[in-house]
This record gives structure tokens, sequence and C-alpha cells, in this order.
């Protein structure tokens, strides 16, 4: 499970760095897939969810731009989903912030 996690967050994080390039690369070419993801329990797929929503809140999304992690989710599910993920966005945020101003270093806070 913790895996299965793991490599959803890097597919997750793969496709926002893939969105964030300039427009100036050439057209991209379309990518097959020959296997198939195995499905997630309902626990594994919330996670997966969550985490999700804590990147894309991190990275500017609104609670209308719901992550692929999350289709499927019956619409209460992706509200908890959603909620959980601004909280574990804030916990990330809050930690950062933390870790700079324990760092003389740290000149600006994140």
């Amino acid at each position: 499970m913790h895996r299965t996690t793991t490599v959803l967050l890097a597919i997750a994080a793969l496709a926002l760095a893939g969105c964030s390039s300039s427009g100036n690369s050439p057209k991209p070419t379309p990518t097959v897939t020959v296997t198939r993801a195995p499905k997630l329990s309902a626990a594994a797929q919330r996670a997966a969810c969550v985490d999700a929503w804590a990147d894309a809140i991190d990275a500017g999304a609104s609670a209308d731009d719901t992550p692929k992690a999350c289709k499927g989710l019956a619409d209460s599910a992706q509200l908890d989903a959603y909620m959980a993920g601004l909280h574990e966005r804030n916990k990330r945020a809050q930690a950062s912030f933390q870790a700079c101003t324990g760092d003389p270093s740290c000149t600006e806070a994140p």
C-alpha cells in the first residue's frame, strides 16, 4: 500500500511538472499504456486523493480542479479528501516555515 501511494505521488508530480513546461517545446507525441494499474483499495484511493489535493492546492488549484487520483470517489468522499488535503498542505507549509525559522541561513520564508 505504501509503495502504491508513492507511485501515485510520483505520477502526480510528473504530471504537474509536465503541465508547467513552457509553450516553446515541440508537440508531444502520444504515449501508449500497455498495462493497467491495479485497482486501489478504498483507503489507498482516499490517501492518494488527499495527497493529490495537497499537491494541487500547493500548486494553486481551486476546489473545482479535481485531481485524477480522486476520480471515482463519491462527492462526499471527494469533499472529505479535499478538506484533508487542505489540512495536509497546511501542515506541510507550517513544517517548511518552522524549518526556515530554525535555520539562520534561511533568509526568506517559504
